[in-house]
């Protein structure tokens, strides 16, 4: 049964491309976690966690992204997508939040803008997506999907 991601209600449209993506990345990590699951229970989440191998503070490369979806009765809903950028220099780089939408919190946030108006979400975030979805299919990310 293909999953239902559940794309109303969301202060931002969805692109097709990344509802079709999210939707995959759910119904693989179904089928690959068959052992993991006591007694095939569904998850009631899922944290999907998107690394360019690559990526490196030296470098650059493409930001890391952790999504969460959490299952409700109507299916899984979209409650936050992060993407990571090093900060810092020398020897006190670190990874941080660069841009957070918080769907289930109703916040979002630029590393340099602070919080972020309605208008400037959908802005971002229509980028974002887009952005993002051409990087997976370039296949730049290693998926590893965390159950819980």
């Amino acid at each position: 049964m293909k999953p239902t991601l559940v794309i109303t209600g969301l202060p931002v449209r969805i692109s097709h491309d990344l509802q079709t993506l999210l939707e995959h990345a759910i119904s693989s990590a179904l089928e690959d976690f068959p052992d993991e699951l006591p007694e095939r229970i569904t998850p009631a989440a899922l944290t999907l966690n998107y690394r360019d191998p690559d990526y490196s503070a030296t470098t650059g490369g493409y930001h890391p992204v952790e999504i969460r979806l959490e299952r409700w009765d109507d299916g899984w809903h979209l409650r936050y997508v992060t993407d990571f950028a090093y900060v810092g220099q020398g020897w006190c780089t670190e990874l941080a939040k660069e841009l957070d939408f918080d769907f289930s919190l109703g916040e979002y946030t630029h590393s340099l803008m602070g919080k972020m108006s309605l208008p400037e979400v959908h802005e971002w975030f229509e980028l974002w997506q887009l952005n993002f979805c051409c990087y997976v299919q370039m296949d730049v990310f290693t998926l590893t999907v965390t159950p819980d």
